[in-house]
């Protein structure tokens, strides 16, 4: 693997090249231009990568160390924690002395030994931070009974009894992602809302998976990065109506590998100038966090881990990375509620509003939909809540004309836009 640069040249390049792009003759979309914020700006935004062997090495170096040059900071999940059955004896501790000495917030087990391995190893109670409770369990629920909504509510529950000091994620997916999902249907119960409060009673985050640019599974009208956005929207609006544990935060899912065995899909595996694209169109969706599969499930390693052993797509997750983390501080600040946007076109242009140190931003992305999978090139006009007099197309460096909290731009398809208000 070619060398990894700094985290101070790779978010300059990140912004660069994420400004030059435009879209191709295939159709292909842009990520838009970030410009360069000013630094007191930047700070942590949560990307995880999903279950991956901190020991194992690429090129000499262990992925552990790898994984936090591309700009990751959370380890989602460890197979079969924290047995050693299939490792061996004082694996759990050089595991946990990477992922501690990388700065990795780690969620691992979903029983009482990964509580009692935790209370007995004390000194990396800031290292692993949670569990995680599960995996898709509401498209697994007819045939795997502990994923069954009552018994996974009643294991979310024991483990908060036991340890109320970490937290509990659990990763959903066609369940939540779409409204509704006929495979979810098909079998007889209460109703889904019904199902999705018990699988989010006692949860701390909950994070969804659906992979609308390489699923073979999924039918033509549901392919886009657009569908990424849409799973993060479907997963929200679920979570905020359990009357017993509402607001969750939710986080997005995005491959970087070969997820399927069937390469009937849009594409065998995501394209590197797509994984930008994608990951800002889930947080303009409100994603508060987002974790990389990294797996090829057609790769002869039992753990592969993708955007390591294969430069280009490791480039292009550290670029992604930089590019949000130049504007983490904001990002992770509570979203401003009653921005609208209308548009002269037929699809949207989605918008997520912060405030930070006394100005108003705004991260405006086009979207796309099922007639518009590619996006489409629009104009569009922003109307926001809050105090100001200049708005700064930061990309660019210009200002926009603004009239009664309202100013228009334009959009080319999946460009992004972040702009500041100030007084």
């Amino acid at each position: 693997m070619r060398r990894l640069m700094t985290t101070a040249a790779v978010a300059t390049m990140a912004l660069v090249l994420i400004a030059s792009r435009r879209d191709g003759p295939d159709g292909r979309a842009e990520a838009a231009p970030t410009g360069a914020p000013p630094s007191n700006l930047a700070g942590p935004f949560p990307f995880g990568v999903w279950l991956q062997d901190p020991m194992q090495t690429v090129g000499g170096e262990s992925v552990a160390v790898l994984y936090r040059k591309l700009g990751i900071n959370h380890w989602m999940g460890l197979y079969d924690w924290p047995s050693e059955v299939n490792r061996y004896p004082g694996y759990n501790l050089h595991a946990a002395q990477a992922l501690s000495s990388n700065g990795f917030r780690v969620y691992a087990g979903e029983d009482q030994a990964a509580i009692t391995w935790n209370l007995n190893h004390p000194q990396y109670a800031n290292t692993f931070v949670g569990y995680v409770m599960g995996d898709e369990p509401d498209m697994t629920k007819q045939w795997v009974p502990a994923n069954h909504p009552v018994a996974f509510r009643a294991a979310c529950q024991l483990m908060r009894q036991n340890d109320p000091s970490r937290l509990l994620w659990a990763n959903f997916g066609k369940g939540f992602a779409k409204i509704p999902w006929p495979g979810y249907q098909a079998f007889p119960g209460p109703t889904i809302q019904d199902d999705h409060n018990k699988y989010t009673d006692f949860l701390d985050i909950a994070s969804v998976s659906f992979y609308g640019l390489t699923d073979p599974y999924e039918m033509p009208v549901y392919v886009g990065i657009w569908t990424y956005g849409r799973a993060i929207d479907n997963t929200r609006h679920y979570v905020d109506a359990n009357p017993s544990n509402p607001g969750l935060p939710v986080w997005g899912f995005i491959e970087t590998g070969s997820t399927f065995v069937s390469h009937t899909g849009r594409f065998e595996k995501m394209p590197a100038d797509l994984i930008a694209p994608t990951v800002w169109n889930m947080i303009v969706h409100g994603a508060t966090g987002i974790t990389y599969f990294a797996h090829d499930i057609n790769a002869k390693s039992i753990d592969p881990v993708f955007p390591l052993d294969h430069p280009h797509i490791g480039q292009a997750v550290q670029e992604t990375n930089a590019s949000v983390t130049a504007f983490g501080a904001v990002l992770v600040t509570p979203t401003v509620p009653g921005t609208t946007v209308t548009t002269n076109g037929n699809v949207t242009v989605t918008a997520l509003t912060k405030q930070f140190e006394g100005d108003t931003y705004v991260f405006a992305m086009g979207d796309g939909n099922q007639a518009y999978q590619e996006g489409q090139s629009v104009d569009a006009t922003i109307s926001f809540v809050a105090a100001g007099t200049t708005v700064t197309e930061l990309g660019e460096s210009r200002n926009v004309p603004m009239v009664d909290s309202s100013f228009t731009d334009h959009f080319n398809p999946y460009q992004l836009r972040i702009y500041r208000i100030s007084k």
